[in-house]
Parts: C-alpha cells; sequence; structure tokens
C-alpha cells in the first residue's frame, strides 16, 4: 500500500547514474546507514567511535568500487521540499515527537553536502526549496563473462583506471597509517568467504548488488525500492539473475520483492578477545520471470538452492575459520 509520505516522495524522486562528484554524499549515506549493519560488528569494532574515520573509510571504498569496470552506481534523489514534507509526514504518521523535524534533517544533509563538495563552511546558505538532496544509493556489480561486463569494461577509461591507482594508494596509506576503526585481517576473510556466494550460477554470471543504502531519515519511504527495481529491471533486459548478502533487517524487503535464499554465511565467534557476535548473512538470488527455473531449484526441504550444489548440513551453512588462520590473506 503506497502511504501518503510515500506517494509525496515517490513522484518526484529521481533516479540517475552517480558521478564521481556524488561520491561525498553516497560515503555519508554508507556510513549512516552502517552504523547499525551486523557484519560490520566484526571488522569495524570502533566505528562508533570514530565516525568520521569510519566516514573516510566508507568514501575510500566507494571510490575503489566506482572507479572499478565492474560496478555502476545509482543515486536516488529529490527536491528538498518535497523530501521535507515527505519526513514531516512520515514522523505524523509515527507519531515520534523526539524525530528530528524534516526540515531540521534535510537543512543538515545539504549543509553537510555543501562543505564536503565546497571545502568551506562558512559559504553555506539555507538551501533552496528545488536543491536536489541525495537520499539513497546502490551500487551493481556485473559478476562473470557477460554481455553487460563486457559493455562496462568496454566503456572503462584510462582516467578511471588512474582514479583507481590513485585510491588503491590512498587505501594502502590509511590502512597502515591512519586506521583506527578496521580490522583489515576480518575484513579480507569476509571478502573471501562472500565472493564465493555464488558459486554454481554457470560462470557466475550475473547483477550482483553490492550495496542498496538509504539513509536512516528516509527508510520506509518506498526508496530502496524504486532502487531496486531499477536493477531488477536491468536484470530482466540482459537475462542474467540478480543476487546479494543481506542483512538481517534486509531479508523480509528483499523475500517481499522475490528474492529467494539459498544459504546462509554462518560468522561465528572464534577469537574471543574480539568480542564478535555470531552473525547470519542470508545469500539471496532473484530470477526473471520469464527464467525461473534456471538457476534455482526446491531443496526438499521448504527452501531453495542454486541448481547443482549439494546442501550444506543443516545449521552449519558456512561457518567461517578461526581469523588468525586468515591473516595472511592478500591485499584487497
Amino acid at each position: 500500500m503506497t502511504t501518503p509520505q510515500r506517494s509525496i516522495l515517490l513522484r518526484s524522486l529521481h533516479i540517475r547514474p552517480a558521478t564521481r562528484a556524488d561520491l561525498p554524499d553516497i560515503a555519508r549515506l554508507h556510513a549512516d546507514a552502517f552504523n547499525t549493519f551486523e557484519i560490520y560488528d566484526w571488522f569495524m569494532l570502533r566505528r562508533h567511535a570514530y565516525p568520521e574515520q569510519f566516514y573516510r573509510y566508507c568514501l575510500m571504498r566507494d571510490r575503489l568500487l566506482f572507479d572499478s569496470p565492474d560496478n555502476r552506481f545509482l543515486i536516488a534523489e529529490a527536491p528538498r521540499h518535497a523530501v521535507e514534507r515527505a519526513v514531516r509526514a512520515k514522523e505524523g504518521v509515527i507519531g515520534n515527537s523526539d524525530a528530528v523535524t524534516g526540515t531540521e534533517a534535510v537543512h543538515a544533509i545539504a549543509d553537510r553536502r555543501r562543505a564536503k563538495l565546497e571545502g568551506n563552511a562558512e559559504r553555506i546558505t539555507t538551501p533552496r526549496a528545488d536543491e536536489m538532496v541525495p537520499l539513497a544509493f546502490s551500487c551493481l556489480e556485473a559478476m562473470g563473462d557477460s554481455a553487460l561486463s563486457r559493455r562496462w569494461k568496454a566503456d572503462y577509461s584510462w582516467d578511471s583506471w588512474f582514479d583507481r591507482i590513485a585510491s588503491q594508494v590512498e587505501r594502502s596509506y590509511v590502512r597502515y597509517f591512519l586506521n583506527r576503526v578496521a580490522d583489515y585481517a576480518a575484513f579480507d576473510m569476509l571478502r573471501s568467504r562472500f565472493r564465493a556466494s555464488f558459486t554454481g550460477i554457470p560462470g557466475e554470471m550475473l547483477l550482483h548488488i553490492q550495496f542498496l543504502i538509504t539513509g536512516p531519515e528516509y527508510q520506509g519511504l518506498g526508496v530502496g525500492k524504486a532502487l531496486l527495481s531499477e536493477a531488477l529491471e536491468m536484470g530482466r533486459r540482459e537475462g542474467l539473475c540478480v543476487g546479494l548478502e543481506s542483512s538481517g533487517a534486509g531479508k523480509e524487503f528483499y523475500k517481499r520483492n522475490g528474492f529467494k535464499v539459498t544459504h546462509e554465511h554462518v560468522i561465528e565467534e572464534w577469537d574471543a578477545g574480539k568480542n564478535r557476535p555470531t552473525t547470519r548473512t542470508p545469500v539471496m538470488v532473484w530470477e526473471p520471470e520469464d527464467r525461473r527455473g534456471q538457476w534455482l531449484e526446491e531443496n526438499g526441504m521448504g527452501g531453495w538452492r542454486i541448481k547443482g550444489l549439494e546442501e550444506e548440513e543443516e545449521g552449519s551453512s558456512e561457518a567461517v575459520a578461526p581469523l588468525e588462520t586468515e591473516a595472511g590473506l592478500g591485499e584487497t
């Protein structure tokens, strides 16, 4: 059902390819939303103590992804006046008297945006009513040797290649000299585990949603679903399934939109000194309507699996080895 606050915003929502100038906004959305993402409790233990360093990590990571020939970013935005009205309507529906008002929330985001892009907070003025406010973004990866992947690689420029080298140098400097928030050994271990999420799909050719992130104040307004619809339409057009690793909170949202859970990564506590909780990360796959059954099959227990894969033992799904044995993984 479309609520009044959704209608207010979706009528003026604009989704477009992101540019390099959008990266500060993308990183801020990334940092704000992932403060509560459970998998980050494994390799970003101090992100709450050092929020600005966590933002810089997100910016650095998003730059690397942006400069990869396999990835494309989409950003969802709307005029400030529409966002303000939608946030106000949402506050009225939930009745939260302690919530930041729509005007305050949108002005704060616009102020941050100007400060980041212009580097001069003194020049900030009250934003115009028609100024576009970033609400959410997605990062899509064309995996395998699909026609989509080949087209994206063909569009890759020398400028992007040099930008990626610069981002890798920056990442190494931050990692070894400035890092106070990230456990890179844990990150390397998790990344290696997640890269095997879609083993069994022929050629691992699929459209992978690396990120689909809506700013916390804009969740529940239909923005994330609009971005997801763009990815699913791309999958239909290209004849590809769409895969992702979901947060626990996002699992039901993706199921409502046609995704099936194929298995879970079970990240268990092995290093007691790090105080990490056991985390379950669902791996989910969506098939285009005219290709259902091409990649997925029922597993005989009321669930789904990628065709051709042996069923994991119940409860084991994918337990992670102790961190000590994974520290030797290479740079990412």
